[in-house]
């Protein structure tokens, strides 16, 4: 059964092989209600999916029990969007109704679960690439991580702001699911950011009150992105 206050909804097309998506969205602050939102109704990636939404502590090991996955047997490709740090992914840190409830976190991945996997791990958060991505370098075979290397930022807005966000997402994921070398996976992402720049030009006519911004946090997102397979 689901943990207390983690909604899940399933969908499950014909995959290609025994592979598991869990799309991970700790909604607990501002910030993380609207990147869960992004999560929602997620574009195929054309595997078997989990929409998992955080509200309460929760940690990658007892997800994996709750939903009954033994990642021995099954690969995981974990999409997770919310808090990071240098050494981990971060999570609401108490349960909902609590004072300072926005504020508090807790630990949901760290480098402790790589035993564990996931073999594909799109850390769409702050940082995380730092510490928790060199230790998927140094320590795994046969593994694939996107993240970034320091604070990110975004417009939470929704329209073509909010639409672009998810276009940038499926495409990371897409291409860390299905890359074969680092070029692979690196090409398409980077083309993506580059459609999205070239959208909120001004020089293209179109207005957007945040377009500035959005820009600003596109370019930061390109600068620190990192991608690492091993």
């Amino acid at each position: 059964m689901p943990h207390d206050d983690t909604t899940t909804t399933q969908n499950n097309p014909a995959g290609s092989g025994n592979l598991l998506i869990l799309l991970c969205a700790p909604s607990h602050d501002d910030l993380t209600e609207y990147t869960s939102k992004l999560l929602e109704n997620f574009q195929s990636l054309g595997e078997p999916t989990v929409f998992c939404k955080i509200e309460s502590p929760l940690t990658y090991d007892q997800l994996l029990s709750n939903l009954a996955v033994d990642p021995k047997t099954t690969e995981i490709g974990l999409i997770f969007c919310g808090h990071g740090e240098t050494a981990s992914l971060q999570g609401p840190g108490a349960p909902p109704g609590t004072p300072d409830y926005k504020k508090l976190r807790s630990f949901f991945y760290d480098d402790s679960f790589l035993h564990l996997g996931p073999t594909f791990m799109l850390a769409f958060c702050c940082s995380a690439a730092v510490e928790l991505g060199d230790a998927y370098y140094r320590l795994t075979t046969g593994s694939t991580f996107v993240g970034f290397d320091d604070e990110i930022g975004f417009v939470k807005k929704g329209g073509d702001y909010a639409d672009w966000w998810r276009k940038i997402l499926h495409t990371s994921a897409s291409a860390m699911l299905s890359a074969n070398d680092i070029q692979e996976l690196e090409k398409p992402i980077r083309e993506i950011y580059q459609e999205a720049l070239a959208h909120f030009d001004p020089r293209t006519g179109r207005r957007y009150r945040w377009g500035l911004m959005m820009r600003a946090y596109l370019r930061k997102q390109l600068k620190d992105i990192s991608f690492i397979r091993t």
